[in-house]
């Protein structure tokens, strides 16, 4: 799922703001918004401009009680317009912690640092080019060296059950480790 939030007519052109994974976000939401760029750019025929980051930003609803709408504010959408507008047409440039997600799902042409309006540091770019493997399949695969963090999120989720506040718990690791396995295997169990 995709929003798109935003579609503006400017100096800058025509331009179309999409949030893959706000408000709903999925374990694979870099990927998707990977695929949905690729199609995009063959569905224009190489006519369009994209950019695309990752990163933590500000989201809810902005306006007053007449009218309103979802949105993300922040720095992260401030350099994917940049990386937009830095890009040529037929063009998606990213940023390098996409690039650092998915070299080993997509392909990219190393365009290296390059100045970006509005910024005082270097960025290092790529373009993306194409994608190298396609989708895995879900296979059902035992936990093995998990039951403490297990029992972890078994303790956290009890004070819930008991009519208390659970708290927050934050799961955090490197991409592959197997955070979204470790919480489906939770919630299976």
């Amino acid at each position: 799922e995709t929003d798109i939030n935003h579609i503006g007519f400017g100096d800058k052109g025509n331009t179309i703001l999409v949030f893959v994974g706000a408000p709903k976000s999925f374990e694979n939401n870099i990927k998707r918004a990977l695929q949905l760029a690729s199609v995009l750019k063959e569905e224009f025929k190489n006519k369009i401009k994209i950019g695309i980051t990752s990163g933590i930003v500000y989201s809810g609803f902005i306006g007053g009680s007449d009218q309103n709408h979802y949105s993300c504010l922040g720095d992260v959408v401030n350099m994917s317009a940049r990386l937009m507008t830095t890009s040529k047409p037929g063009k998606i440039f990213v940023s390098e912690d996409i690039y650092n997600y998915t070299n080993l799902l997509f392909s990219y042409l190393d365009k290296g640092l390059v100045s970006v309006k509005g910024k005082s540091c270097i960025t290092h770019l790529f373009e993306l080019k194409k994608e190298i493997k396609p989708g895995y399949q879900e296979t059902t695969l035992k936990t093995i060296g998990r039951s403490a963090e297990l029992k972890q999120l078994d303790k956290r989720i009890a004070s819930i059950f008991n009519g208390k506040f659970g708290g927050i718990t934050y799961v955090c690791g490197v991409p592959g480790i197997g955070k979204t396995f470790l919480i489906k295997s939770w919630i299976q169990n």
